[in-house]
């Protein structure tokens, strides 16, 4: 039996634009697709938006805070982690 790998699939599509007036608004999505034979999984995260005026295009970048602080709260385990390793090899170094 042939086990088919799973297929990753990383890009920014624009969803629905809004004009109001002379200015388009178009929201970008930054998704992420992994298929397998039998399931799928997609993730999906705002990425920016595009505003277009007076025929310029300018993109707004929408910062991801949530990811910031999930990377933030990794760190600090991390190094608590990191150190109260390093004291413990410390603390059995001295006893023995």
């Amino acid at each position: 039996m042939h086990l088919k790998l799973p297929a990753f699939r990383w890009q920014i599509q624009p969803g629905e634009p809004v004009i109001d007036g002379p200015v388009r608004i178009t929201p970008m999505a930054a998704t992420l697709h992994v298929g397998w034979q039998s399931a799928a999984f997609a993730w999906a995260r705002p990425a920016g938006l595009l505003v277009e005026q007076n025929g310029q295009t300018e993109r707004i970048d929408i910062p991801d805070v949530t990811r910031r602080i999930q990377a933030g709260l990794l760190g600090v385990g991390a190094a608590v982690t990191l150190a109260m390793w390093a004291k413990q090899s410390r603390d059995r170094s001295k006893s023995a």
